[in-house]
């Protein structure tokens, strides 16, 4: 392993990654839908039934994304399951309820029936159905964004599909946990995942299957600007699409290579390539993709010079999705092309005014994802809330039962009565003592987790608008990317008292490099880790460098002279782990733990401190917290904890 982290931050570009594997089989398996809706009215009920609506419900999912088309079905499915006593029938009924349920938006109902399914097929120990189940279950926590939850179902699935020999359910498994990879932005283990999908796919003869894995692998080598390699896969996947003539993945293939050929100035190329998938999608009636197209066009003639063609090809496009149900995201690429053209000829009335809608689009966006996570928490609060409010009935239920023995236990002679006495005053003090311990540590908990993240979060929100008073859209896209996942990960670690190195080394290359978007790339860092360290079995409590970091930004570099300069060590020594936090700031007074430069309390100090009192707290081996600064020589932040691992 390389102990320097670098940064990197490919940007996939989602809108044509092939997420649909399976679109082809679902065309070709629709020609024969009319025979089998003709054979269902006069089928007896029987088995052979089932298997006959098991596979029209199949077609219609590729017909009617929606799978409203689908549910009469179903039910008539559930129906004479339950009424020949077939459970295999029932569950993949179940199952199909909790597909229709997850697309139409109700994720969370779906689980139910998802269980249902899980139940039966266990106890008939069927490997092909718990495959399709673990599948399921992967689904919902993918679109929870637990990919981590998801990754391990996908395992169990592919793990049933090659114990059964299902070469054909192993390809498609292996393919969606590549996404899931790249989801996690882990995109070696992505790339690979794809190239073993291909090899199963090539060996059971699945050409359509190889063309699809093919466009993906070129779509996440484009991406990493690996374009020889990406050029390669697009050019296979056009090999194998002159005999399949999927016209969906083709021009999937030319956008890619339009922007691959833009990238390297190639502007005759690219602009071919556009118009090619821009008549393979007015063959399909695909709207928003061939206004896309357009909107690529227009790109090159902007590079180009040829402003007026530019325009008039993204009018064109715009006026392909206007008055449509189109996402903001959509929106506000159109009109942040219409800013670059208008800046580009010089009209800056019409930019700022493209500029300014694109940004309100781009704002719904992120306003919207906020209240969302919000939402979360406040009912999650509230849950909470409830949840003590009954257990302070509960309690005070008990005593008032204690009480009334009391009462009663007074009539059998003052002897008993002492005995009572006694035994009731050991439970209460024993009682409050509990409750007053897990008081005093909520509360603890709760005043260091809203000292530190809404600190952060200002400072970034801030930046985020200087970006936008600046009128720098791409530096403010790239700093709300960031922020984004930071704040998933504030959310997500905020929670636990120990994660994975990992995911914390993973958490500081975000944070770091969203605040050298900040500063303007105003100082130098490296991010290290020894060698011999297990990232995954080594176990830290999260954010603990965080808040001498941002001190070291905010103030340890203010009005020093020559570059900033800060370094992230982790190393195991002694049984411990190593964490060390260095600059060559102008340091603070230890004594006082104020700030050389503005004279302020270090709220890091006060936090760490107290933070670390109470992890310590009922521990034999204790984390260990120095912190060595004067004037004009930096700061040395040192923490040693005792080694933990997972496993």
């Amino acid at each position: 392993m390389n102990p320097i982290l670098r940064r990197s931050s490919p940007r996939f570009f989602p809108f044509f990654l092939c997420l649909c594997l399976l679109a082809g089989t679902g065309r070709a398996l629709a020609q024969d839908l009319d025979s089998m809706l003709r054979v269902l009215p006069g089928h007896p009920n029987d088995t052979n039934k089932i298997n006959l609506l098991e596979n029209i419900i199949y077609v219609y999912s590729y017909k009617d994304p929606s799978r409203k088309s689908t549910l009469p079905y179903i039910e008539m499915m559930q129906e004479i399951a339950a009424g020949i006593r077939y459970p295999r029938g029932e569950a993949s009924a179940s199952l199909s309820y909790a597909d229709y349920l997850f697309v139409t938006g109700h994720a969370e109902e779906s689980i139910f029936y998802i269980k249902k399914a899980d139940s039966i097929y266990t106890k008939m120990n069927y490997a092909f159905g718990l495959a399709g189940v673990n599948s399921h279950y992967g689904s919902y926590h993918r679109s929870r964004g637990e990919y981590e939850k998801a990754l391990v179902r996908y395992q169990k699935t592919y793990d049933l599909y090659e114990k059964i020999g299902e070469k054909r359910g192993q390809a498609l498994t292996l393919g969606t946990m590549a996404l899931l990879f790249l989801n996690l932005e882990r995109y070696e283990e992505g790339e690979n995942y794809y190239l073993r999908s291909l090899e199963i796919r090539e060996e059971i003869g699945d050409r359509r299957g190889m063309s699809h894995a093919l466009l993906n692998l070129g779509v996440l080598n484009n991406d990493l600007k690996r374009y020889d390699k990406a050029l390669t896969y697009f050019n296979l996947c056009l090999q194998i699409q002159k005999d399949l003539k999927d016209l969906m993945i083709i021009a999937g293939c030319q956008i890619n290579m339009g922007n691959i050929y833009v990238a390297r100035g190639e502007y005759d190329k690219a602009m071919k390539t556009f118009k090619d998938s821009y008549a393979n999608y007015l063959q399909l009636g695909d709207s928003l993709k061939m206004a896309y197209s357009l909107m690529y066009q227009c790109s090159v003639h902007r590079m180009t010079g040829k402003y007026s063609a530019g325009l008039e090809a993204l009018n064109e496009g715009f006026e392909l999705i206007k008055g449509r149900n189109i996402a903001a995201a959509d929106l506000a690429n159109f009109h942040m092309e219409y800013y670059n053209t208008y800046k580009a000829m010089g009209n800056y009335r019409q930019a700022l005014a493209s500029y300014e809608l694109a940004n309100e689009y781009q704002s719904g966006i992120f306003s919207s994802d906020m209240a969302g996570k919000i939402s979360e928490l406040k009912e999650k609060y509230e849950t909470g809330k409830k949840e003590q409010e009954n257990e302070t009935l509960k309690k005070n239920g008990e005593i008032q039962e204690l009480q009334l023995r009391q009462r009663l236990y007074f009539l059998y002679g003052i002897g008993g009565l002492a005995l009572l006495i006694i035994v009731i005053s050991a439970l209460l003090i024993r009682n409050n003592r509990i409750r007053s311990e897990q008081h005093t540590m909520r509360l603890e908990q709760r005043l260091l987790r809203s000292q530190m993240n809404p600190h952060f979060i200002f400072n970034a929100l801030t930046a985020i608008q200087s970006f936008m008073m600046k009128n720098n859209p791409a530096e403010a896209g790239r700093f709300l990317s960031s922020f984004a996942r930071i704040v998933r990960s504030i959310l997500e670690n905020s929670r636990e008292e120990y994660i994975s190195l990992s995911r914390e080394v993973q958490w500081l290359q975000n944070y770091i490099s969203l605040q050298e978007l900040r500063f303007d790339n105003g100082f130098d860092y490296t991010l290290h880790v020894d060698e011999e360290l297990d990232l995954e079995n080594t176990w830290i409590p999260p954010m603990l460098t965080q808040p001498f970091i941002e001190n070291a930004l905010e103030h340890g570099f203010r009005g020093m002279e020559g570059r900033g300069e800060l370094s992230v060590s982790f190393r195991e020594k002694d049984g411990f782990l190593q964490v060390d936090v260095q600059d060559n700031g102008v340091g603070f007074d230890q004594e006082g733990g104020k700030e050389q430069t503005s004279g302020k309390k270090s709220l890091a100090l006060q936090i760490t401190r107290e933070r670390l009192e109470l992890l310590n707290r009922g521990k034999r081996r204790k984390i260990h917290f120095t912190i060595r600064s004067a004037a004009g020589s930096g700061t040395l932040v040192s923490f040693r904890i005792p080694l933990k691992k997972k496993f």
